[in-house]
Parts: C-alpha cells; sequence; structure tokens
C-alpha cells in the first residue's frame, strides 16, 4: 500500500492548493497546508488501483483497513494539535480551551482544541470497530466506519472556524454527509445481499438401516 501512502500525503497538498488558488503565494507551497479530504480522495483512488492490479477482494481489503484508517487520523489530528496549524475551534472560556502562541497559525485567544476532540472520536471509533470486527462482515465494518467517522467530523465541525459553503454546511461538512450516506449504502448492500443469498445446504445425515 506505499502508493496509497503516498498520494495520502501529496493529495491533501493537491487539494490545499486548488483551494487557495485565487490568493496563492510562495508559502502556500511550503510543507504546512494540508487537506484531509485530498488524501481521502488521493488515497482511495490509488488503493483501489493497487487492488484492481493485484485481484485482491475490494470487500476484505476495505473491512482490513477501518481500524487502521481511524486509528491514523487520530494521530494526524494529534499532529494538527501540537502544530498549531489552525485546524483549532473558536473561541471559549471552557477550562480545556487552548491557545496556540507559537502555532504555524498563531492565537493568543483560548480555543476549542478540535483536534483533540477529533482524535478522542476517531481512537474511540477505532476501538469499537475493533471490538464488532469479528462479529460482522468486512464491508459492514467499512460501512460503519464510514458512518462514524464522517458524522464525527460532521458535529466538530460546529466548534470550528470554517467559512460556510453551502446551505450554511462547510466544506468539510459537505464531504462528511457524503461520507455517512456512502456508509449508509454500503451497510444497506451487505444487508440486502445477506437476505438474498441461498441458505447453506444442510449436512447429508447417513441413513443406517437396522438388520
Amino acid at each position: 500500500m506505499l502508493h496509497g501512502t503516498l498520494w495520502r500525503f501529496l493529495g491533501p497538498k493537491l487539494y490545499y492548493l486548488a483551494e487557495h488558488a485565487p490568493t496563492l503565494t510562495w508559502h502556500d507551497f511550503d510543507p504546512m497546508g494540508f487537506t484531509w479530504y485530498g488524501g481521502l480522495i488521493a488515497g482511495t483512488a490509488a488503493v483501489l488501483v493497487v487492488i484492481q492490479r493485484n485481484q485482491l477482494p475490494l470487500s476484505l481489503v476495505s473491512g482490513l483497513i477501518a481500524v487502521p484508517l481511524s486509528l491514523a487520523y487520530g494521530i494526524g489530528r494529534l499532529g494538527c494539535l501540537l502544530a498549531g496549524d489552525g485546524t483549532y475551534g473558536c473561541p471559549t472560556d471552557l477550562l480545556w480551551a487552548t491557545a496556540f502562541p507559537h502555532g504555524s497559525v498563531a492565537t493568543m485567544v483560548p480555543v476549542h482544541p478540535t483536534p483533540v476532540y477529533e482524535a478522542l472520536a476517531a481512537f474511540a471509533i477505532a476501538g469499537l470497530l475493533a471490538w464488532v470486527g469479528p462479529r460482522v462482515a468486512a464491508p459492514a465494518l467499512f460501512g460503519l466506519y464510514l458512518i462514524l467517522s464522517g458524522a464525527a467530523r460532521f458535529l466538530v465541525e460546529f466548534l470550528r472556524i470554517n467559512e460556510p459553503a453551502l446551505l450554511g454546511l462547510t466544506q468539510p461538512q459537505l464531504w462528511s454527509a457524503l461520507i455517512v450516506i456512502i456508509g449508509i449504502a454500503t451497510l444497506a448492500r451487505q444487508r440486502r445481499s445477506r437476505a438474498i443469498a441461498p441458505p447453506e445446504a444442510a449436512p447429508a445425515t447417513e441413513v443406517v438401516h437396522e438388520p
């Protein structure tokens, strides 16, 4: 999955540059400035290519990557917290409010540490998926991952400072809603396929004739 990992780094940068195309400066090309959904799109495309090229079962692979994806997202959000890259939330006076005076996008005003919220949610989702995993089919596990992770990002976005893009929702919320819909469709398809699957044949029993 090296190609997927590579594109998950390159994709966010390209997406970020596309978002800021009208106002690009040389500063935008530095190592900072990534958009997670760019990584999602590019990484997914790269993984699909690798799966197709190696004739791997898509349904099984999707289930196997659900927990690692959630863990990786949580770790990435902790990196955002340490870097103070501007992914924090709006000002608040809560006890755990955090200022980022030395962040790459500095603020002296205490704000919601939304990267912490997202990291905790991601780790909780990973734990839940790991627990549920042995009990459900791989596609259903991936569908559950999409629903939970998309819903978590949708909700935390209400505390973020991104500008609305459509219908009062931010761009990440629109992406999150789409991810949740795909997750629901994945679960529905898995349930439908199980409902129409032919029943397993009962084991043949040997008839013993008494003399």
